[in-house]
């Protein structure tokens, strides 16, 4: 979404919302989608400032280490994190294990062949590890 005033819109957005007592807002971050250099980058940083205390999910472009780095600095309280799903199914078991993650291939997304579907790397459990992993 571009226009000249995207900053001071979301920031008014976002501190109107913030006073409504919300569960949470979801704010889509960074440039994922798309920039039109029509006005600043709105940041989670800046949407945290806008907001104020109140619950943030953000998302576009976070891995593990981002996802982490934005929650540590008190931008948001959750992140979601969606295209490494696209290749990692098991992306919350590979996180946790410091396993590697698969890189997508975007060209395989939302087709109709059968690549991209089920082709994509498992981290197979034992049996001894999955007893250790799971009791």
């Amino acid at each position: 979404m571009g226009a000249t005033d995207s900053v001071s819109s979301y920031s008014y957005f976002l501190s109107e919302l913030g006073k409504t007592g919300l569960a949470y807002v979801h704010v889509m971050d960074g440039l994922g989608f798309g920039f039109h250099d029509k006005d600043r980058e709105f940041t989670i940083a800046m949407a945290r400032a806008a907001y104020g205390p109140g619950n943030i999910l953000c998302n576009v472009g976070y891995d593990r280490d981002s996802g982490d780095a934005v929650i540590a600095a008190g931008h948001a309280n959750a992140v979601a994190i969606g295209r490494p799903f696209m290749s990692n199914p098991d992306l919350p078991y590979l996180y946790a294990h410091d396993l590697p993650v698969a890189e997508a291939d975007p060209s395989t997304w939302f087709t109709h062949g059968d690549e991209g579907y089920d082709d994509f790397p498992s981290h197979v459990v034992s049996g001894s590890e999955q007893s250790q992993t799971l009791g």
